[in-house]
């Protein structure tokens, strides 16, 4: 089958029903009535026909899916694959991102908000203000962003505009600082070489991609310009605009060339940070460069000159443009990156003493809104406006603060938010009652923080969910004594089978 069906299979296989542990011996079934007893003592192939029967119709449907030449049919299609998979029964969806209680000093919807990529974590057009916003302008504000994502209101310089205007017409006061709360510092600052969310989320802040999207969701450019895509859809053209580098200091580095895309592309699949799998299949030759059978200069991206960047790909993909968000596609600055020891092909060495670069915020080049002034470890960090950014007179943040919180004080969000320390907290069920008690003023009318101010974090497309193990063998560790075994009988576990691979 293809890498989604051993992958899914890997799934069924790996995850326990009950919760009970996965590894060790277990009992063949010795129902002669089962339909699936002729492969009983084959475990793989008793799988695939496991796979087949329960989620084969899902695969066909996702296959056609995947083949959808145009974005609306892949959505269309997309949507009856997953009934699919919900209608086989091996995933239950457990809950939803989002949905819970939280008070902040930032607008609503004025950061972008896709899933894929790291657009949202880019906090540069975030509009603030010195005060938490009550819940009731907040309210009144998601309603008109979602005119605006309808097309039944317009303003010029879109949402973000309409929010600031709105907030002075109410009285707030806008600032240009941002300070939130961390809790894992990054352990590398090479944003091509990572595939931790910690280390991607503090590092967006400091590139430019070619595109980004924008708080309502539309992709605009960033270094590129303009592009085209050929006719058969292979080929995707990028026009560069005028940009710098800055190291950390804020000084010149060079400019932004075609080269750097080139040089990014490369680093990013000769580090093998654990992402280069989302060019798999798309770039051109990309899998045969990480293979060792083909040269880079074979895979599908090149500088045309230093304004133009092509990019190759293996076949027509409709989303390709949705996928520049991640870091893989980052630019990286090739003259700086060889300062800092390193190398390409089969000269990448990051354990060598010479290689240092993403070690430290001193050792990369910066083409994003931000440098990175201030690293205390579990502690500080602090991004500053970069003074060579070449749109530096169109972000409304010039300072973004992270604080640490590693999570062992429950309320120090909630209390950090009310010192003015932070500017926005969730909350959990204690931190409630810390807002639910605190007054927002000495006036003996003086509504809560929680009142005032406390709204429901929106949901997203994002599902927490637990699949459930159609195959299971093992019920036991082989090192446990009896700490994760199953406490079912032989006909216990024989029933359970015959109920999971029933279809109906």
């Amino acid at each position: 089958m293809k890498t989604l069906t051993k992958l899914l299979s890997l799934v069924l296989l790996g995850v326990m029903v009950f919760g009970f542990a996965s590894c060790g011996g277990g009992e063949k079934p010795i129902d002669y009535d089962d339909p699936y007893a002729e492969w009983a003592d084959n475990y793989e192939e008793l799988s695939q026909h496991l796979y087949d029967d329960t989620l084969g119709e899902f695969y066909t449907a996702y296959t056609a899916a995947k083949a959808a030449t145009s974005v609306s049919e892949r959505y269309a299609l997309m949507a009856i694959a997953e009934a699919k998979l919900m209608a086989s029964a091996v995933m239950l969806p457990l809950s939803s991102q989002g949905g819970n209680y939280a008070i902040s000093k930032a607008a609503p919807n004025t950061v972008p908000f896709a899933l894929w990529g790291n657009d949202s974590y880019r906090y540069h057009n975030i509009v603030v203000a010195t005060t938490p916003i009550t819940a009731a302008d907040r309210t009144y504000m998601k309603e008109q962003y979602a005119k605006f994502k309808t097309g039944e209101m317009s303003y010029e310089g879109g949402y973000e505009a309409w929010a600031e205007r709105y907030l002075n017409y109410k009285g707030y006061t806008l600032k240009d600082s941002y300070t939130i709360s961390y809790s894992s510092d990054p352990k590398t600052w090479d944003v091509l070489a990572t595939s931790r969310a910690a280390d991607s989320e503090a590092i967006v802040n400091t590139y430019d991609g070619l595109v980004e999207y924008d708080c309502e969701g539309n992709l605009v450019p960033a270094l590129a310009l303009s592009w085209s895509v050929s006719d058969d859809g292979l080929v995707y053209t990028f026009n560069l605009r005028t940009a710098g580098w800055a190291n950390s200091q804020g000084q010149s580095v060079g400019k932004v060339t075609a080269d750097d895309f080139v040089a990014g592309m490369q680093h990013m699949l000769d580090a093998k940070g654990g992402l280069e799998y989302l060019v798999s299949g798309i770039i051109k030759n990309a899998d045969q460069y990480i293979a060792g059978e083909v040269g880079f200069e074979q895979v599908g991206v090149k500088a045309i000159d230093d304004k133009t960047v092509e990019y190759t790909l293996e076949k027509p993909t409709s989303f390709f443009m949705t996928m520049l968000g991640y870091g893989v596609f980052a630019p990286m600055n090739r003259a700086f990156y060889v300062s800092k020891g390193g190398k390409f092909g089969s000269e990448y060495d990051p354990s060598a003493d010479s290689y240092v670069y993403g070690k430290t915020p001193e050792d990369i080049a910066y083409c994003g809104p931000y440098t990175v002034t201030n690293l205390t470890a579990k502690n500080t960090i602090v991004f500053s406006a970069n003074p060579k950014y070449w749109n530096q007179n169109n972000i409304n943040m010039q300072k973004i603060v992270w604080l640490f919180n590693d999570g062992e004080d429950a309320n120090k969000a909630i209390n950090d938010l009310i010192a003015g320390t932070i500017d926005g907290a969730g909350l959990n069920a204690t931190a409630d009652e810390v807002a639910k008690t605190s007054k927002i003023s000495a006036a003996a009318d003086a509504e809560s923080w929680f009142d005032a101010y406390s709204y429901v974090s929106s949901t997203d497309a994002t599902s927490f969910m637990s699949f459930y193990n159609i195959n299971r063998a093992a019920y036991a560790n082989f090192d446990d004594d009896s700490a994760c075994v199953s406490s079912q009988s032989a006909n216990d576990k024989i029933r359970t089978k015959a109920a999971l691979r029933n279809v109906n």
